[in-house]
């Protein structure tokens, strides 16, 4: 995947806790996991707080992860699907706790006890 090589600002390195991380950011993996931070923290508007970074660092590892699991799953190779679903969904959880994405809503009624008025009138053909 391509990178576009932009840095991360100094303000994001710092909440990430980039320095005491000693990653090295030259790598394939190295880039996209920057690119990740780099691209939620602009989600999040460019001053992500201390606890937003902690969830940050692990979107980003997330993503890589899922990321290396689908490139091996195009290339004909087997992928712990438990594990990716796993992943998908704490990927999933994490970036509704930042606030990026939405949580799913119960749409089913389920407390309703009686039929409504289109649903009755189909039952009762």
């Amino acid at each position: 995947m391509a990178t576009d090589g932009r840095k991360l600002t100094a303000r994001v390195e710092a909440v990430v806790g980039l320095e005491s991380l000693g990653i090295d950011l030259r790598t394939r993996e190295g880039r996209r996991w920057r690119d990740h931070i780099r691209r939620l923290a602009d989600q999040l508007g460019g001053e992500p707080t201390a606890s937003q970074g902690l969830l940050l660092r692990r979107a980003a590892s997330l993503a890589i992860f899922l990321e290396n699991a689908e490139a091996r799953l195009l290339e004909g190779e087997q992928v712990d699907q438990a594990r990716y679903v796993a992943n998908t969904n704490a990927l999933r959880g994490l970036l509704i706790q930042l606030g990026l994405a939405s949580k799913s809503r119960d749409i089913t009624k389920a407390n309703q006890t009686t039929p409504d008025d289109h649903a009755a009138a189909i039952w009762s053909d």
